[in-house]
């Protein structure tokens, strides 16, 4: 068959494949949303007994992590390159694919964790109040310095507990490579001295697209990385510390599946954003 027939065949093939999975995706969508709303309004109401976030971040890891998975369709592999000192805590660094990412984490980690997430999010209701109440740590993307200056004075007041997530490509990644990273999280890591866990993810983008109405089950690859010790590091190390975690992130990213190209490791400290 002459090669220009093939790709309306194609993409006819495709839009077929979409329209037969609308209806499970609709199916899904309405469970998520039912989902996370149980999950937001039932941690809630254990922070407000309990008075603590731990259990509250319990919940989340277990079970509202797995189900979540479940319904996505997700079958979650994790991998760790290293014996990883749960009991300490971390700042795990991860590229962004999707919203995806959220449950896949919290599946994949063995701690209780705290996200950076941006600042919009807090005021929606219900989710606001849990991420509130969780001490999830509220960032301005659009505020620059100050912004950094914020999340860092926000994340100083206590790491006791739980690790840290972030996504520090600042926004989810349209084509699944993965983008510059921002410093506002390394930053935080030099001043905390807190050890830095580069994390690869791959395949989330196929369980929730920006719509929500395209997705379709999928095996999700985590590959955690080794620690990045920042103890005794100064601003001066700023630029190297971020090129040298996104080498990491890009390395194991190809090695569970990704594509990158090379561009995505041309990060230097000069090009690095705020």
């Amino acid at each position: 068959m002459p090669a220009r027939f093939l790709e309306p065949a194609g993409v006819l093939l495709l839009m077929i494949i979409k329209l037969l999975l609308l209806p499970l995706n609709l199916v899904q969508l309405l469970l998520t949303w039912v989902w996370m709303t149980f999950g937001v309004l039932t941690a809630t109401a254990i922070m407000l007994l309990t008075r603590r976030p731990g259990p509250a971040l319990w919940f989340a890891h277990r079970p509202w992590s797995p189900v979540a998975m479940a319904i996505l369709l997700g079958r979650v592999q994790v991998d760790c390159e290293t014996e990883i000192d749960w009991s300490r805590t971390h700042i795990f660094v991860s590229n962004h694919q999707s919203m995806a990412d959220i449950p896949a984490m919290l599946y994949s980690l063995r701690t209780p964790v705290r996200f950076i997430a941006k600042r919009e999010l807090f005021k929606l209701p219900v989710v606001g109040w849990y991420l509130r109440s969780t001490g999830m740590i509220a960032v301005d993307r659009a505020g620059g310095r100050a912004a950094t200056q914020g999340l860092i004075r926000e994340a100083a007041r206590d790491f006791s507990g739980s690790s840290i997530i972030a996504f520090p490509e600042g926004t989810r990644s349209r084509n699944g490579t993965v983008a510059r990273f921002k410093k506002g999280v390394f930053l935080l890591a030099l001043q905390s001295g807190l050890p830095l866990v580069p994390v690869a993810l791959e395949g989330t983008r196929h369980l929730a697209s920006r719509s929500g109405l395209t997705s379709r089950p999928a095996r999700v690859r985590v590959r955690i990385g080794t620690p990045i010790e920042t103890a005794g590091l100064g601003s001066e190390d700023l630029g190297q510390l971020v090129a040298r975690t996104q080498g990491e992130v890009v390395r194991m990213h190809r090695l569970v599946g990704g594509e990158e190209p090379a561009v995505s490791e041309q990060t230097v400290a000069g090009e690095t954003g705020a």
